[in-house]
């Protein structure tokens, strides 16, 4: 059973939460690749919402441009100044001069009561080295009293190319001159031989289309239908049933698979950006597709469990993880869409 003292917790944790979401600045970064190769391009996405009456003078994006590596150096670096890595950075920050971006410029969706700004840039890396990105910097008004809440900070290993380990300290070795030697009158035949024999194998099929006097077949191609939302959804339940990782006391990946199986199947679904949404925020979004209590209780009850495994550390019995996924199979069962055959689609049957 869950720990009471953990349920208080997250209990705390939920109404601090409701009541100070209100006052609460909060900015997300994350990389579509947290290891790449020397020279190899990655996207970096950010999101920023406040309230909006936070009077938000500008974003500093000089922070992401100012990365220094983690990786420890050599005790034979006296150096005491700090070197940043050379990133080639691509976005609309890269415009502004010394990179602060008026907040007013910034292109804001209205969400509510509040205001959340979304960009992605692009970022290519010229330097070996394990990074973390930082967060922008919120120049905020002398009046201001909301409260900055940055989450966690991503991190980028830069490797070599063909270069599995993982000490980035180690020198890499010049590469040696290439040695040239003569080729044999064979070698030199073998090689006018490659270059003619495609030439005549051209010309013959060259030739051959010319003599063809049938017009060719048309084939049109009939994109395969897109799959239906519970049919995506109850194969990964599926996969996640059969892993059985709450056994193997991998319970917060267990509960990581199952929500993100469940906003997946919501964003499929119902056309809701799901996956980048709060409970609450999802909640209101179903609630214009006439979406059920029941169903909804029961969302919130699988999401927030999860929540409170990943943020709360709980650790639910074996039952209850079943319980939940059970939970998920019915809650897909009936929400899915139900699909009617048109006449076409019978006579094609």
């Amino acid at each position: 059973m869950i720990r009471y003292s953990t349920v208080i917790l997250f209990l705390l944790i939920v109404v601090t939460s409701v009541v100070t979401s209100q006052a609460q600045i909060v900015s997300s970064l994350s990389v579509s690749e947290d290891t790449i190769t020397i020279g190899e391009e990655i996207s970096v996405y950010y999101r920023l919402t406040a309230p909006k009456t936070t009077k938000i003078l500008s974003l500093d994006f000089s922070p992401l441009d100012s990365l220094d590596s983690l990786t420890p150096t050599s005790s034979a670096d006296t150096s005491s100044v700090p070197y940043y890595a050379e990133v080639e950075w691509a976005g609309a920050f890269m415009e502004h001069e010394k990179k602060n971006v008026p907040y007013h410029l910034t292109r804001k969706n209205d969400i509510g009561n509040k205001y959340e700004y979304k960009d992605t840039f692009s970022a290519t890396f010229w330097d070996l080295g394990f990074y973390e990105l930082l967060h922008p910097r919120i120049n905020l008004d002398s009046s201001a009293t909301e409260r900055f809440m940055p989450l966690q900070t991503p991190t980028v290993l830069v490797s070599a190319p063909g270069i599995t380990n993982s000490d980035t300290t180690s020198m890499i070795l010049p590469i040696k001159d290439i040695i040239v030697t003569k080729k044999s009158w064979k070698e030199n035949i073998k090689y006018i031989l490659m270059i003619l024999l495609p030439l005549l194998l051209a010309l013959l099929l060259l030739y051959l289309y010319a003599r063809k006097k049938d017009k060719p077949e048309e084939h049109i191609y009939v994109a395969p239908p897109k799959e239906a939302a519970h049919v995506i959804a109850l194969r990964k339940l599926d996969t996640i049933k059969e892993s059985q990782d709450w056994k193997k006391t991998k319970v917060k990946k267990y509960q990581s698979d199952l929500t993100y199986t469940i906003r997946e199947y919501l964003e499929n679904r119902y056309n809701i950006n799901a996956l980048e949404s709060t409970t609450d925020e999802i909640s209101r979004s179903l609630s214009e597709n006439d979406f059920s209590l029941e169903h909804e209780n029961n969302l919130k009850e699988i999401l927030q469990i999860a929540d409170l495994v990943k943020f709360a550390k709980a650790e639910p019995t074996e039952d209850l993880n079943e319980k939940f996924l059970d939970k998920a199979y019915r809650f897909v069962h009936d929400t899915k869409e139900l699909i009617t055959l048109t006449e076409t689609d019978e006579d094609a049957g």
